[in-house]
């Protein structure tokens, strides 16, 4: 259910883009350049807030209130708002790998769709833990977490890297796209919206915190995936089962190829050897230093980004 007011054009658009959805997805494959286009196109329609008048700052969903900043970071909402749901093939494999008493990481958190959502999943007895470091962000994930009376979820305003300090921070029109600077130009310092934020890594807030389980750990941080993983390792090697949940976009990152086979190289290092694409259907790969299967890769996300899940 989404929050808003009623609005016949958007339900005429909705109920439409629906039927429309329908056809497509019965008469072409999930991969034809058919629906990739529609699926651009429908991208392109919420990243431009074609539906901004709709967003009122607050959606519901699962029984759920999220609250969110209708100027900056609406994705979350208008996926919801267009397409009943957000990142589902996630969520559904999010909930096939917790239950009762698992601990979480949640690498991103954004709102805190996940963690809010996957906090009923592991219970009293088990933790979910955010990092989250934009200010606004973290602001309505600290309001949705009160709002909705989450006691098991713990949270970390700072970015996740490969090492404790301070890192270099851009701030983006869109805060979904917010992420850390390896390398900027001082003198560009403050045009740039850059700004200086603490990191930290998964292995020192675990040693910190006495945590030594660790179920599941979903990066999405723009780009940062390798230094995250990095500073996870002994976290990693200590949970034989652990399970990481990252997204990768090759085809529209400078040097995407070359990136995603680093990360490839590092999980393999760690024992991870089997990958899951989350899409539908989804597509496991044994192998992802091969090329035929970095090609796939890239061929998908020249639409969207796609979350792989590695698994030893």
């Amino acid at each position: 259910m989404f929050i808003t007011d009623d609005k016949p054009m958007l339900k005429i658009y909705i109920n439409l883009r629906k039927i429309l959805r329908i056809i497509l997805f019965l008469v072409f494959s999930k991969n034809s350049k058919i629906i990739n286009y529609f699926i651009r196109i429908d991208l392109f329609l919420r990243k431009k807030k074609i539906f901004k008048m709709n967003l009122n700052g607050r959606f519901k969903f699962m029984n759920t209130i999220f609250y969110y900043d209708k100027v900056k970071d609406t994705s979350i909402a208008s996926s919801i708002l267009t397409n009943g749901y957000y990142e589902k093939e996630t969520f559904e494999e999010i909930k096939k790998n917790l239950s009762k008493g698992s601990v979480f990481i949640d690498g991103g958190a954004n709102i805190g769709f996940f963690s809010i959502l996957t906090s009923k999943l592991v219970g009293s007895s088990g933790k979910v833990i955010c990092f989250e470091p934009t200010d606004s962000c973290y602001a309505y994930l600290l309001k949705n977490i009160k709002i909705n009376r989450r006691k098991n979820i713990y949270l970390e305003k700072k970015a996740i890297s490969s090492q404790n300090g301070t890192v270099q921070f851009k701030i983006n029109e869109n805060s979904e796209e917010n992420s850390i600077v390896s390398n900027f130009n001082k003198k560009k310092f403050l045009q740039n919206n850059i700004i200086k934020i603490k990191s930290t890594t998964i292995d020192s807030y675990c040693k910190k915190n006495k945590i030594s389980q660790v179920d599941l750990i979903k990066l999405d941080i723009e780009g940062q995936e390798y230094e995250a993983i990095k500073g996870s390792s002994k976290i990693i090697k200590k949970n034989r089962n652990i399970k990481i949940i990252f997204e990768l976009n090759i085809a529209n990152r400078k040097n995407g190829i070359t990136y995603s086979k680093k990360i490839f190289k590092l999980l393999k290092k760690l024992n991870f050897n089997y990958y899951k694409l989350l899409l539908n259907p989804a597509i496991t790969i044994r192998d992802l230093e091969d090329k035929k299967n970095i090609e796939l890769i890239k061929k998908i996300t020249t639409r969207h980004n796609v979350n792989i899940l590695a698994y030893k």
